[in-house]
């Protein structure tokens, strides 16, 4: 038998062209993200680039440290945040999986949302 687990992404936008909240559900971790692709690797740059100077202000927010990832062999860039270091694999943590991942979402929008707004 041949048990193949494909790793899940869920999105929705954050309100600006090219930014979107995402869960991302791995075989051994679950994150949450904002993902940063306007279709332009300059634009994403300097949209990441204006959110890390803010840096500070977002994680004391936020209540943690966030992933900072230009992701330089991509055209993309996002700030993450891994909740759990399990993931598809360990199917009987999958309700505590999701309430933390809910949880981490709920901070996580709220943290960032106004910097968003104030992207130029």
């Amino acid at each position: 038998m041949c048990l193949q687990v494909r790793n899940h992404v869920i999105g929705t936008g954050a309100g600006k062209s090219g930014l979107s909240y995402k869960y991302v559900i791995l075989k051994d971790a679950a994150r949450i993200e904002l993902y940063i692709d306007t279709g332009d690797k300059d634009r994403n740059n300097q949209i990441f680039d204006q959110l890390y100077s803010k840096r500070q202000e977002i994680e004391s927010d936020f209540g943690e440290e966030l992933e900072w990832q230009y992701l330089d062999d991509r055209r993309t860039c996002r700030i993450a945040k891994t909740v759990e270091n399990k993931g598809l694999w360990d199917k009987n943590n999958w309700p505590m999986i999701q309430d933390k991942m809910i949880d981490t979402m709920i901070r996580f929008e709220k943290a960032l949302s106004k910097h968003i707004q104030r992207l130029k």
